[in-house]
């Protein structure tokens, strides 16, 4: 509270100090100006001439030079300020991209925004694998194309291939996880996203981009969901969400981790994944 109070009167004196710096630069320029006025009535002209280039000294050259001062502390300190702050975010942002410690998402599924920051991060390989990618389905036709279809679309440009990995809905596998999560409609949820990346692959096929859209369906119990971007280059990284008994998915915590700097821990759930499409069956 008194650190507080201490940084509010800091703040008030500094509010003052600016205002009174004006209030001088003011009365200076009025007093330059009285002083110039008032030289033309003195009759002697050397007086005259001194008290004229007076008071022209305190309205132009210090009243002026006290403002612009002002004025260009107050511009400087403010570019400063904005250098500092693009320096430390990059500094922080670094840290974050070479330290050794994941980054954890603790609310759960990340924002449409920062999926997006995630996919365009692939220059080759974007590999996702989830249950039915219902939400992903849905990006395409329910919000606006500028939100995710054309970023997706400018990344198949660019010839990055995507696949995608989901449950099979027809295997008994996807029964018993329907029946064990009491939610009866998810092998639906599996069907429609088939469904929709279906028309999205003719309408890619259709547009000769020169990346790849693909779908898999795996018939193992599900674990986890993984988004992997360059998996296979040094560069690669990764979205990490566990399934949690008694969570819904979508609030499940989400690991961020690259394959510079946690490169075992990477190339664990990676083989896993391998693994898992090893096993798949290709659908689209």
């Amino acid at each position: 509270m008194e650190n507080n109070d201490r940084i509010g009167w800091k703040r008030s004196l500094k509010d003052v100090s600016r205002k009174y710096y004006y209030v001088i630069a003011v009365m200076l320029i009025v007093i330059g100006l009285m002083i110039s006025f008032f030289s033309s009535r003195v009759p002697d002209p050397t007086l005259s001439r001194f008290m004229d280039e007076v008071g022209i000294f305190f309205s132009a050259v210090i009243a002026v030079s006290l403002i612009y001062n002002i004025i260009t502390k107050g511009v400087e300190r403010q570019l400063f300020l904005n250098d500092l702050k693009e320096v430390l975010d990059k500094k922080l942002s670094d840290y974050s991209l070479k330290s050794n410690l994941p980054i954890i998402y603790e609310g759960g599924r990340l924002e449409l925004g920062q999926k997006v920051e995630h996919l365009k991060r692939a220059e080759s390989e974007y590999l996702e694998v989830g249950i039915s990618l219902s939400t992903l389905a849905s990006y395409f036709h329910s919000r606006s194309p500028m939100e995710f279809k054309e970023h997706f679309i400018e990344q198949l440009k660019r010839g990055v291939n995507f696949k995608f990995i989901i449950l099979d809905p027809d295997s008994n596998v996807a029964v018993i996880y329907e029946n064990d999560r009491n939610e009866s409609d998810r092998r639906d949820k599996i069907k429609h996203t088939i469904e929709v990346f279906k028309k999205l692959k003719e309408e890619f096929a259709e547009a000769e981009y020169e990346g790849d859209f693909s779908v898999y369906t795996y018939s193992h119990l599900p674990c986890y969901s993984i988004q992997f971007a360059d998996p296979s280059t040094d560069n690669g990284r990764a979205l990490i969400s566990h399934y949690l008994h008694g969570v819904h998915n979508a609030q499940a915590p989400v690991i961020e981790i690259s394959k510079s700097a946690n490169r075992r821990m990477f190339e664990t759930y990676y083989q896993s994944v391998q693994y898992l499409f090893e096993t798949c069956r290709q659908v689209i």
